[in-house]
């Protein structure tokens, strides 16, 4: 899986999570990319629902709506862009709602 500054997508082929994708769907394409299921979702004060996997990677959604993504730095390939670092040392691009 490759993370980058719309969303994701797989490290081959057209395939694309892109922000704006509802959420369910996008779950779904992430779980498959990732190869296992998340391993949990929290609500997250003025900021929407996170989903996690226990390998680092995080899922922001606002109104069902994918709008962010965090990860732990070196786990997931991106596309070598230049991505916001978060308070909890994670990167992130798109709507992140840090909350520490």
């Amino acid at each position: 899986m490759v993370l980058d500054g719309g969303g994701l997508r797989p490290a081959t082929g057209n395939l694309r999570v892109d922000f704006g994708r509802e959420q369910t769907g996008a779950v779904e394409a992430a779980t498959k990319l990732i190869g296992e299921y998340p391993s949990r979702q929290t609500r997250l004060l003025l900021c929407g629902v996170a989903v996690d996997w226990a390998l680092g990677f995080r899922m922001i959604f606002r109104n069902g709506d994918f709008v962010g993504w965090t990860a732990v730095p070196g786990r997931f390939e991106t596309d070598g862009g230049t991505y916001e670092t978060q308070p909890d040392g994670r990167i992130g691009a798109g709507e992140t709602c840090q909350t520490a």
